[in-house]
Order: structure tokens, then sequence, then C-alpha cells
């Protein structure tokens, strides 16, 4: 877990750090620049909303950061399948986000 979360954080710009403690993480988020979102921006609950799409019910534990608390008895390529959907859904959310500013 904790090296797809690293994985996750060397390669999508959304996200800014990742802690994990055996099957939970936290996956914090800001804009492609670094810079904080803002609470009212919602952003890690837009985030959670689009990782839907991609077969993935999580959600935000505060305006920027999203938690993952997979089952016990996840196998590893669901676990991927997990840390593919939470990547296309944060970059769905926060590019689009983006394009409206």
């Amino acid at each position: 877990m904790q090296q797809l979360a690293e994985e996750l954080r060397l390669n999508n710009p959304f996200v800014t750090a990742t802690r994990s403690c055996g099957l939970i993480a936290g996956i914090d988020i800001a804009h492609a620049d670094g810079s904080p979102f803002h609470q009212d921006e919602r952003a890690g609950e837009r985030a959670c909303i689009a990782m839907r799409k991609h077969g993935l019910l999580t959600r935000p534990v505060t305006h920027d950061t999203i938690v993952a608390m997979p089952p016990l008895c996840i196998r590893e390529n669901e676990l991927r399948a997990l840390f593919n959907a939470m990547d296309a859904g944060i970059r769905d959310a926060l590019s689009a986000m983006r394009d409206q500013s």
C-alpha cells in the first residue's frame, strides 16, 4: 500500500503527500503548482465524486485529504485498481477545477 501511494505521489501533479498505516492511506492534494486548495473549493469531495466514475467509492477526511481504507481481504491487483481509480479521479476533478479558473 505504501509503495502504491508513493507511486501516486510521484506520478500525479496534484498529490503532494501520502501516508499510510497498514491498509489505511491518506492522500493529500493541492493545485498542480503545490499551492493549497481553499476549503471552499471542496477539492477532496470533488475528487472523490470523480473517482466513482472509475469504480471507487471513498471519502475526503478534510477539504484536501482523501482516505483509502480497503478491506483486509483485498488482493494486490484490486489494490492497484484502487490506486489507478484514485489517480484518474483526482486528475479528472482537479484538472476540471483548473480549467474553470
